[in-house]
C-alpha cells in the first residue's frame, strides 16, 4: 500500500517555547481543513517543550528533536527538507491561527497554479493575547499606503511586482501567515538564507518571487504575538544594514537579479538598504558607517560567476 502522503505539511520550529506552543498545536488542530501534517523540528531546547509536544495525542504530529542547536535558520530548513504536502506552510511557534485559515489559503492555490505563495492579513497580539492591532504593520504605515491599497485591490500580484515592492520598499508579508507551493521550492533549490538570521522570511519571499505569483486574503486569519522573548527584539539598525545588503546580494548570486545601476552596483546596494531603513523609520544618523569595510566585505563574497557578469555589464 502506498504511503499516504498530507496535502499541507505544517513545519512549526521550535526553541524553549513551553509556554505558547501548546496554544499554537491547538489552533493548528482545529482547522475547518483537516488534510495536514505537523512536522516540529525542536532547536535542542533546554525546557520541558518535548513534554508538552509529546503529551499531545494526535498521530499527525512529527516531533524530531535535534541533538544540537543548530540555529533557528538551519532549524527552520530542516523543518522543510522533511516536508512531504504539496503545500508548505512554516508556521511560527508562539503564534495561533483562525479555524479556516488553511481552507481559504488552499483554495487560492487550487485555484491559481500561478501562485507560490499565498498571504493574509494579520491581528497583532501581546504576550497575554490581547489584541493590539487589527492589520498588518505595513497596511498602518504612512509611507506604504498606495502599496498596501494596491495589493488589497488587486489581491492576485504579478511575480513581478511582488518582486519589484520587496526589493524597492519594504517587507509587506507576515511569516506566520504564508503558505507556499513545495514543487516550485523543489524545483528551484529555494531555502532559506542560512547567511541570515533576522530577514530570512522576507529573502525567502523575495526568491519565491523569481517564479511564483503572490496571493492576498485581507482577513486577520493568524495572530502574530509580540513579546519579550521575540527574535526581533535584539535586531539593531546595523544589523538590519547588513542583512538587507546580504540578501540583495544573494539575489546577484543566485540569479543575476540585479535591479540597480550596473557599474556602481556594491553602492547602489548600500544605498538602497541605508534608504529602506530610513522608510522603514530606522535613525539616519546610523549611516554614518564605514561603507568601504561593507563593500569590500561584499566583494569578497561575490560568486565568481556574478564578478564576471557583472564585468560584462559595466562594458
Amino acid at each position: 500500500m502506498a504511503e499516504y502522503i498530507p496535502l499541507i505539511s505544517i513545519l512549526v520550529p521550535t526553541y524553549n517555547r513551553r509556554q505558547l506552543i501548546q496554544g499554537t498545536i491547538a489552533s493548528i488542530l482545529v482547522q475547518t481543513f483537516q488534510d495536514f501534517e505537523v512536522i516540529i523540528t525542536d532547536n535542542c531546547s533546554l525546557d520541558d517543550t518535548e513534554q508538552v509536544i509529546t503529551a499531545i495525542n494526535d498521530s499527525r504530529i512529527i516531533y524530531v528533536k535535534n541533538d544540537i542547536n543548530i540555529g533557528p535558520v538551519n532549524n527552520y530548513n530542516k523543518a522543510l527538507r522533511l516536508a512531504r504536502g504539496k503545500y508548505v506552510y512554516v508556521f511560527s511557534d508562539d503564534d495561533t491561527m483562525v479555524p479556516e485559515n488553511l481552507a481559504l489559503r488552499v483554495a487560492i492555490m487550487e485555484q491559481y497554479p500561478s501562485v507560490g505563495l499565498v498571504h493574509s492579513n494579520i491581528n497583532v497580539i501581546d504576550g497575554n493575547g490581547t489584541v493590539t492591532a487589527t492589520s498588518h504593520w505595513a497596511a498602518r504605515h504612512p509611507g506604504m499606503a498606495e502599496m498596501w491599497q494596491e495589493i488589497v485591490a488587486k489581491p492576485l500580484m504579478d511575480k513581478s511586482r511582488a518582486f519589484h515592492y520587496l526589493y524597492h520598499n519594504w517587507n509587506f508579508i507576515s511569516m506566520p501567515a504564508v503558505l507556499m507551493r513545495r514543487e516550485l521550492l523543489l524545483k528551484h533549490g529555494i531555502e532559506f538564507n542560512n547567511q541570515l538570521r533576522y530577514i530570512c522570511d522576507w529573502d525567502l519571499w523575495l526568491r519565491i518571487a523569481q517564479f511564483g505569483d503572490f496571493y492576498f486574503i485581507d482577513k486577520p486569519l493568524v495572530s502574530y504575538r509580540i513579546h519579550a522573548s521575540n527574535d526581533a527584539k535584539t535586531l539593531t539598525s546595523k544589523l538590519y544594514l547588513r542583512e538587507l545588503v546580504v540578501s540583495k546580494l544573494g539575489l546577484v548570486n543566485l540569479y543575476n537579479r540585479l535591479d540597480l545601476h550596473k557599474k556602481n552596483y556594491l553602492a547602489d546596494i548600500v544605498r538602497l538598504a541605508k534608504r529602506q531603513l530610513v522608510y522603514a523609520g530606522e535613525n539616519e544618523t546610523f549611516f554614518e558607517e564605514k561603507s568601504q569595510v561593507l563593500r569590500s566585505y561584499l566583494k569578497n563574497n561575490l560568486s565568481p560567476s556574478s564578478l564576471d557578469w557583472l564585468k560584462k555589464m559595466r562594458k
